[in-house]
């Protein structure tokens, strides 16, 4: 009996692994096809320490709360 539960389990369990897996390659794949295979992030590498530092984006104008009366 032990072994019948373990078994059904692990099937559920190796089923959802699969699908969480392949879901995650398409996603990947659709994600790769609108970016391109270039580095997402800009980054440039100092040569001294060879530590990667991501270039900051302009910051967007934020708007003031509205208030209510």
């Amino acid at each position: 009996m032990n072994i019948l539960i373990f078994t059904i389990g692990f099937i559920i369990f190796a089923t959802y692994m699969f699908f969480l897996v392949r879901m995650i390659n398409t996603q990947h794949k659709k994600q790769e096809q609108e970016h391109g295979k270039v580095n997402y992030k800009k980054q440039t590498i100092s040569k001294k320490s060879n530590k990667i530092q991501y270039i900051k984006t302009p910051a967007v104008k934020k708007f003031p709360a509205v208030k209510r009366k």
